[in-house]
């Protein structure tokens, strides 16, 4: 089983990485002492705790490793199930939360200034370089500017500042602080 377990993981990450998805593979308890599948906000609270804001879980039988899994992307917003082989899980959770490309000027790629505050030293700067990287939508995040306190990233993505503000949203990582300001400002809430 630890074999078949490193190959899963090895695939998960692959597609991921061809993908653009950052990901990060935990156990966590997603079925309560009841044997049945907790709750949505149970589940995304869980994963709130290593930083993650979307879970994704594959289901399947472990006596037929050859058969479709049962998949669920958990949002904030949401929940979807589809079923699909491994790299389905990957390639499906991509497509949903990659905004579709269109004709619309909306969905151009852009370069926007964001305000973060509550960063206060090197590690953080990296952390929320990191975060704001793995949003979906966005190609790069690079410091521009920062003070004692608070740090200002230009990001490139698609839909420019209404984009970002859009993606972040859900964030629990990055809490809007201004709703009316240019640039958009968050605050940084590091893991606790």
């Amino acid at each position: 089983p630890r074999a078949a377990e490193d190959a899963a993981r090895a695939e998960l990450e692959r597609v991921a990485a061809e993908r653009g998805l950052p990901i990060s593979l935990l156990p966590l308890a997603v079925v309560g002492t009841d044997g049945n599948l907790l709750a949505p906000p149970a589940i995304l609270e869980s994963a709130q705790r290593y930083g993650g804001d979307q879970v994704l879980i594959g289901r399947g039988d472990p006596n037929a490793p050859d058969t479709d899994l049962q998949w669920t992307l958990y949002t904030r917003s949401a929940s979807e199930g589809w079923n699909g082989p491994l790299a389905a899980g990957i390639d499906h959770t991509v497509d949903l939360l990659s905004p579709q490309q269109g004709g619309s000027l909306a969905q151009a790629e852009a370069t926007t200034r964001v305000r973060i505050e509550g960063v206060a030293g090197l590690a953080d700067y990296a952390a929320v370089q990191r975060l704001l990287e793995s949003v979906p939508g966005v190609r790069r995040a690079n410091i521009a500017a920062a003070d004692a306190n608070s740090a200002a990233f230009d990001v490139t993505v698609r839909g420019g500042a209404a984009g970002l503000v859009e993606a972040l949203a859900g964030s629990t990582r990055l809490t809007r602080v201004s709703a009316d300001g240019a640039p958009p400002a968050y605050r940084y809430q590091p893991r606790g």
